[in-house]
């Protein structure tokens, strides 16, 4: 079962990132994870947001013209 709400990947990371004085880039190397590993994150984050608004949601088909 998904998270309700899972928290954002970097938080926690960007005071850290600040206090150390260090790129994004060079914390990257040292907490390692893979492209996909962090992605998944985000999208996990980003789609329980994107259910708590589910009943907001409204789609409008669009036919397309043939010409």
């Amino acid at each position: 079962m998904p998270m309700q709400r899972p928290p954002h990947p970097g938080t926690g990371l960007r005071d850290d990132i600040e206090a150390l004085g260090h790129s994004v880039a060079e914390v990257a190397k040292a907490l390692g994870g893979s492209a996909n590993a962090w992605l998944r994150l985000q999208a996990a984050h980003d789609l329980a947001l994107v259910r708590q608004q589910a009943d907001e949601i409204r789609v409008v088909r669009i036919s397309a013209k043939v010409a």
